[in-house]
Order: structure tokens, then sequence, then C-alpha cells
């Protein structure tokens, strides 16, 4: 069942499940757990570069969390980021105001992630061959 907040579908069940399906509930876990890791990072430098008027750098980590987002069926944040990576196409002049609704798409996903899976304890390092293969966020963003 696809969850709506404000008309919005915010995530996709199905998508996480069919990931839980081919890797298996631990590598999908250690997956979201890595995604949960990095998002915090991955949001602070997106307010960084948007402060500093880096367009370019900004897509980019855009594109990056649209891609992990969507991997992991969360629709509102992956619709999100993809939107603030065609913005930065144009470079439009006040960044900042641009990355509000992500922050609220991310918090919303952030926090139905951490209800719906079971985080191993602690979360590993590294994660497995299959599952790095799945999901390109998993490594740590070079556009910093």
């Amino acid at each position: 069942m696809k969850r709506r907040l404000g008309g919005t579908t915010t995530v996709d069940p199905s998508v996480l499940e069919a990931l839980e399906a081919a890797l298996g509930a631990g590598s999908a876990a250690e997956i979201v757990a890595a995604f949960l890791a990095d998002s915090p990072a991955r949001m602070e430098r997106m307010r960084t570069l948007a402060a500093r008027g880096a367009a370019n750098p900004l897509g980019r980590e855009a594109h990056a969390l649209a891609g992990s987002a969507a991997t992991l069926g969360l629709t509102a944040l992956a619709a999100g980021a993809r939107a603030l990576e065609a913005a930065m196409e144009a470079a439009p002049p006040d960044l900042p105001p641009l990355l509000s609704p992500l922050e609220e798409a991310a918090a919303v996903a952030l926090a139905w992630l951490q209800q719906r899976i079971p985080l191993p304890a602690p979360p590993a390092a590294h994660l497995p061959g299959n599952a790095r293969r799945a999901c390109s966020f998993a490594c740590p963003s070079d556009t910093g």
C-alpha cells in the first residue's frame, strides 16, 4: 500500500519488499542502514552547496539522492531530488529555498525507513558485494 502525505505518494513499500525478496532481508536492512547513515551528511552537503550557489555539484548530489531514494521506494524524496536536479540545470540565483521541500520529503522518508526496517546492530561498515552493486549510494559521494 502506497502511503500519501498531502495527496502526494511519499513511499511505495512494494519497492522495498522487492529489494528484500531479491537480496534477502539482511542485505536490504544493510542497504537501508547505509542510506540512513549517509542521508544526514548528504543533506548537509546539499545545504552547503546551495548556500555557496554551487548549482552543478548540488545537481550531482540531487541525482545521487534521487537514485538512492527510488531504489528504496521513497517516491516523494526521489521526485523532489529529481526536480532539484532539473532546476540546477538552469542555475537559479537563490538555491537554499529550493531545498525546503526536499528536506521535508527526506524527514518523512527517513522516519518511514526507520520504522519499517529493523537495523542491524551495529550497522555494517561495508556492504556485501551484491548489495553494493544494487545501490550505488552505498559508496561515499565524490561530489562534495
